[in-house]
């Protein structure tokens, strides 16, 4: 109850509806994504929107034309943040080393003017891990030639 003679407060707005939905806020952003963002500032406003970049099989599906280009015009910067973040990301275990597998690993000998060039980016732990994964993949052509260069 308010003293007579005191002025009540007023309101500056409305109490908001309970029933309206409002698109919620990010409180909370998985690592993998704070990384992305660090890493790859040319891609920020798309890895921020989590409706483009649901997942990090996504992200994976935006980086791998990425790598693609970097091999082409041999930027060495690209390169280097693609094939390290894909290493830490593998080092995770889990969904993260499973979505970066599948959707980066797994591809990058799908290009035979690209298989010598990825060679020297390729962490060889990671190599040894991956290795069935391309030989169920690659053709009986086509694993031999990236045997030889993996050894290389």
């Amino acid at each position: 109850m308010w003293p007579s003679g005191a002025i009540k407060p007023r309101r500056s707005r409305p109490l908001a509806d309970p029933f309206v939905l409002v698109r919620p806020t990010i409180l909370f952003m998985p690592e993998w994504r704070e990384r992305a963002i660090e890493l790859f500032p040319e891609l920020r406003t798309e890895i921020a929107d989590e409706d483009e970049i649901f997942s990090t099989y996504a992200l994976w599906f935006e980086l791998l034309p990425l790598v693609r280009d970097a091999h082409r015009t041999g930027s060495d910067d690209l390169l280097r943040r693609i094939y390290g973040y894909a290493a830490w990301m593998y080092e995770q275990g889990s969904d993260l080393a499973n979505s970066v597998t599948v959707s980066f690993y797994e591809h990058l000998f799908d290009e035979g003017w690209m298989r010598p060039l990825v060679v020297h980016w390729l962490n060889p732990r990671i190599v040894s891990q991956i290795r069935p994964l391309w030989a169920n993949r690659l053709t009986d052509r086509e694993m031999p030639e990236v045997e030889k260069l993996l050894r290389q």
